[in-house]
Order: C-alpha cells, then sequence, then structure tokens
C-alpha cells in the first residue's frame, strides 16, 4: 500500500476487494445462525464509514482509508442486505421493510452533504465517513428497483438492445478502460499533444470505441465460454 493511485492499474483495487469479500463472506453465511444475519450485515455496514472517519482523523493516508477492505464493508454489506430482503423476507422486520422508501433519499441527503463539505474543505473525515456511505443506500435502491423491472419509457430505454449488451460486457469495459485510455495516450502523444482541449473530443471517442470493441471480444472468447462452465455446477435452493 503506497497511499497512492497507480496510474492505469488504479481501478483494479476494487477488484482485489472483491475477492478478499469472496474469501471471508460464503464462510460467515455458512456458520452464522440465521437470527443473527440481520445484526451482523447492518453491524457491518456500520464499520465502514466509522473505519473511513476515524482513521482519517487517526492520520491514516486517504486513499488507504477509502479503499482498504474494512472500508468498503458498506457497499458490499448493502448489497448483501438486499439479497436477505430478496431471499429471506421473514428475517427482516416489517417495521424495517415499510420504511425501505426513505433509503434512496437518506442516501441523497448524504451525497448533496458530503459532497457540499468536500468542496469547501476537501476530503475531511465527516466526508470520508460517509460519502460512500450515501452513494451505496442511492445505488442499492436503484439496483433493487431494477430487478423487479423499471417501468414506462426509462424501462424501454434501459432494455434497448444495445444498452443491455453495455451492461452484458461491463465488467470488460470497467477492466480495460483506464489500460486503453493510457496506451491511446501514448501512442498519439507522439504526433499530438493528448492534453490539448482541441483534440479532447477524437481521444474520447477512440477511448470508447476501442474499449467497446476489446470488451466484446474478452467476452465472445474468454467470459461467456467461463460462463458455459457453470452448466456442470448447477444452483440448487437448499430445502428447509
Amino acid at each position: 500500500m503506497r497511499g497512492d493511485w497507480h496510474g492505469s492499474i488504479s481501478h483494479l483495487w476494487s477488484l482485489a476487494v472483491e475477492e478478499q469479500f469472496y474469501l471471508f463472506w460464503p464462510a460467515l453465511i455458512l456458520f452464522l445462525p440465521s437470527r443473527l444475519m440481520l445484526r451482523t450485515i447492518v453491524g457491518l455496514i456500520l464499520v465502514a464509514p466509522l473505519f473511513r472517519g476515524i482513521g482519517s482523523l487517526l492520520g491514516l493516508n486517504p486513499v488507504a482509508a477509502w479503499v482498504l477492505g474494512p472500508a468498503c464493508l458498506d457497499t458490499l454489506g448493502m448489497g448483501a442486505l438486499l439479497a436477505l430482503v430478496r431471499h429471506s423476507p421473514e428475517q427482516i422486520p416489517v417495521s424495517l421493510r415499510n420504511k425501505s422508501g426513505w433509503l434512496p433519499w437518506i442516501g441523497l441527503i448524504l451525497l448533496g452533504g458530503t459532497v457540499a463539505e468536500g468542496q469547501v474543505n476537501g476530503d475531511t473525515p465527516l466526508y470520508l465517513a460517509l460519502y460512500d456511505s450515501g452513494a451505496a443506500l442511492v445505488a442499492v435502491s436503484l439496483v433493487a428497483k431494477a430487478s423487479l423491472g423499471i417501468p414506462g419509457n426509462l424501462g424501454t430505454v434501459l432494455e434497448w438492445r444495445p444498452i443491455a449488451y453495455l451492461g452484458k460486457i461491463s465488467y470488460g469495459v470497467y477492466l480495460l478502460h483506464l489500460f486503453v485510455s493510457s496506451a491511446i495516450s501514448r501512442v498519439v502523444h507522439q504526433w499530438v499533444d493528448p492534453h490539448d482541449p482541441r483534440y479532447a473530443i477524437p481521444l474520447i471517442i477512440g477511448y470508447v470505441v476501442t474499449t467497446v470493441a476489446l470488451a466484446s471480444l474478452s467476452w465472445r472468447f474468454l467470459e461467456a465460454p467461463l460462463n458455459e462452465l457453470k452448466r456442470f455446477f448447477p444452483y440448487r435452493r437448499p430445502t428447509r
């Protein structure tokens, strides 16, 4: 941990945290009594803002305070909470389920307040503690809506085949986008200044087209064949 970003590989921290989560979360779910599941998930969600805020107050590097595993437990935990609501709703008190509509609004309030704080004072402990929690509340609310289907014109747009295809290859797009922009910038630097505003639009188009093309190839020849292997490991819901 150098406490700084590493150029074109800087986004890979999120994949590292994801893999760490996959190491401990299945064991936790397997051995944890169901009556403790909700309390444990909520407790882990609360760990993250406390870790980011206290870490910042104690002088922990802001990048480290943002990307280390404990700092991401609110975003990961809210996804786990959504899964619990969907698959074991009986574990969620009815009073809490009835108040879930407030979650995106609480998230927007946290986002607005922390962004305003950050604009004035920079990466303060308050900003580091609460910004990601607000974003997670908004994101998990959108995912919950999308999982049930979004009606109306917005749903029609999101079901448009090019948009759906971008969603299908989105992992490859995320994985490759900084590598592509770095490579193209190095190539065009021989002839033009990639930071010159006059070339911004052509370069952006080049970044997007190249990234989508490579992500499509990755999906066709790597990810889709690997996904096909899932047929050898069918999922069966446990009987109660």
